[in-house]
């Protein structure tokens, strides 16, 4: 509608143009000498003059627009092949891709290599298609070749790294996956899924302290849960204070545990690891303020089976002296029904039946 109206607008200035050159008055002489010569005058009207000179510079312009297309004929003509093989390989790209999710191998397979044919500059989304063509025939090296080309591509490099990502963690690879994934954070360090991947894999590798960094990253993004976010975050400098502790790095892993602690200053099995260090730096009586602190704050039975490990060798066959030494960590913190069952086992076993009583009724409340 708006080249229609372009159009008359136009028609109409190039006739009111026409008829305002008709009516100008006026007249044009030209004159020459022949060879003989002669003079020749030639009179013209001014209206007629200028109207024939707006018909040659309009006929010079259509003949020039009529000799610029068959000049440039060729080249628009490879523009226009240009942009029909694009339009098929889209197309194939398409049906490709439609193949691939509807499990057709032998038609993803054929697609993708007419997509390659057409779209020989465009390399990215066709060679995914080949990738995912060959998954689905089951040609694993092939897929793999595919992914790898895909790399080299500025804008579908990501692709490449996602696909090599995905084989490797079908095949087991943890160690390629892992190379693979922090790839992947590299170009997008904000993705979720990548951080969870890479996450998974840190765990089974042992690299707690890269998992912790990554863990960090999970939580800014609000990927995971701040409840499960501090466990894992215990679970994992837990996990590293006792390899520094096997690996001889004790001031590493007090550091750790005192992190932990101080996270949680319950947590049976971090008070239990400190104990244990610094039982092996020979300082006992911190051993048993470490422990009775945890137990202030939480009154596990880990603590209470820990407790009566560490009583002094000399009173450790004593029952008596065994119970003596639990009721110094119920003091502490009388209100465990563990505490208290273990207690009335200990009275009994040192015949003490009426302290056995009470402390079984006090645990059954």
């Amino acid at each position: 509608m708006i080249k229609a109206l372009w159009f008359a607008v136009k028609v109409g200035l190039l006739i009111a143009l026409a008829v305002w050159i008709v009516d100008r008055n006026g007249t044009m002489q030209f004159g020459w000498v022949d060879g003989d010569g002669h003079k020749i005058d030639v009179t013209m009207e001014l209206g007629f003059f200028l109207l024939c000179t707006l018909g040659l510079v309009l006929l010079s312009i259509f003949i020039y627009q009529i000799i610029k297309t068959f000049v440039d004929f060729p080249k628009s003509y490879q523009r226009y092949s240009e942009v029909r093989a694009k339009e098929k390989g889209y197309e194939a790209l398409t049906r490709g891709l439609t193949a691939v999710a509807a499990g057709d191998a032998k038609a993803a397979a054929k697609e993708a290599e007419r997509a390659g044919a057409l779209l020989p500059d465009d390399g990215g989304l066709p060679l995914l298609l080949e990738a995912q063509a060959a998954r689905l025939a089951g040609r694993e090296d092939d897929a793999a070749k595919s992914f790898v080309a895909l790399l080299e591509h500025k804008d579908a490099g990501f692709l490449g790294v996602r696909g090599l990502l995905q084989s490797a963690l079908d095949n087991g690879d943890d160690d390629g996956a892992l190379i693979l994934a922090e790839r992947a954070l590299e170009l997008h360090p904000k993705q979720p899924w990548i951080l969870k991947i890479t996450y998974d894999l840190l765990i089974r590798m042992r690299e707690w302290y890269r998992a912790e960094k990554v863990l960090s990253s999970l939580e800014k993004q609000k990927a995971i849960d701040p409840e499960t976010a501090g466990s894992d975050r215990i679970a994992l400098l837990m996990e590293q204070a006792e390899d520094d502790v096997d690996e001889g790095y004790v001031a590493d892993s007090i550091l750790l545990i005192k992190k932990v602690l101080k996270m949680s200053p319950g947590f049976a099995p971090a008070a239990i690891l400190m104990s244990n260090v610094q039982r092996e730096q020979n300082n006992p009586k911190k051993a048993e303020k470490t422990t009775l602190k945890a137990w202030k704050n939480e009154t596990s039975g880990a603590l209470v089976d820990y407790w009566l490990e560490i009583i002094p060798s000399e009173e450790a066959e004593d029952k008596l002296a065994r119970l003596r030494w639990l009721q110094k960590l119920l003091k502490a913190h009388p209100n465990s029904p563990t505490g208290q069952r273990v207690a009335g086992e200990l009275a009994m076993e040192a015949g003490l039946w009426g302290e056995a009583r009470e402390y079984f009724k006090q645990a059954e409340e």
